[in-house]
């Protein structure tokens, strides 16, 4: 492992087996909440906004609403949306476009850079474990449980009332 992001890491110590399921198994989710689709979409069109600005370009804003809009609908295609009471998809665009029309008319500093990586060691200071060496020998323990629970037999009294 490469990466490890600090979702990936808040999800383990929330739960294991969530963490299984994601990253190790590769489940899918049943369904996508509305504000990780509309958060997606604003750093998405963000994110494109300081990358053509770094270019020298200039974007109009009807541009800046199409690449949110075009986020909106990949992320709508690739899963379903749940919304919150009250919220509808057309809600939550033309919420999206009126953050991005305030944000695209702010006076800005000069954009230095987008999506910038960074890595950073993080080492016990009591003794000097990096905190890779740990999470490498968590994840080969939670490979070998995943092992033997898909050779458990698939039967018993639990498995009936499911």
């Amino acid at each position: 492992m490469d990466h490890l992001s600090s979702s990936q890491m808040n999800l383990y110590f929330q739960c294991s087996l969530k963490y299984k399921f994601q990253y190790i198994d590769g489940l899918p989710k049943p369904f996508k909440a509305s504000g990780l689709v509309f958060g997606g979409a604003i750093h998405t069109a963000i994110s494109w906004f300081h990358k053509k600005q770094l270019a020298g370009r200039n974007v109009p804003l009807e541009k800046l609403y199409a690449i949110f809009s075009a986020d909106w609908y990949g992320q709508k295609v690739e899963s379903d949306i749940r919304y919150r009471e009250g919220e509808t998809e057309t809600s939550q665009i033309l919420l999206g476009k009126e953050i991005l029309g305030l944000y695209y008319h702010q006076p800005r500093k000069q954009v230095k850079g987008t999506e910038i990586p960074f890595t950073v060691p993080l080492v016990s200071p009591g003794n000097g474990t990096t905190w890779a060496s740990i999470w490498r020998a968590t994840l080969t323990s939670l490979r070998k449980m995943t092992a033997s629970w898909s050779s458990k037999p698939r039967s018993g009294p639990w498995i009936s009332k499911i």
